[in-house]
């Protein structure tokens, strides 16, 4: 019985250069996903928008 890799072609072997393309844009959306959900966590945690008040100015 042949081991099941056997069955491939030479240029199966690595995947399309399309698969790629897709998992850069997977991670960069993933990325931008996970900033925005971080900001928003931070902001949320510290109950009041980011913003100094005049009297922390001077």
């Amino acid at each position: 019985m042949l081991p099941i890799f056997a069955l491939a072609n030479a240029g199966e072997a690595l995947p399309a250069t399309e698969d790629f393309a897709a998992a850069k844009l997977a991670v960069l959306a993933a990325s931008l996903l996970s900033s925005v959900a971080g900001v928003a966590v931070l902001w949320w945690a510290s109950g009041t928008p980011c913003r100094a008040s005049p009297e922390e100015l001077t």
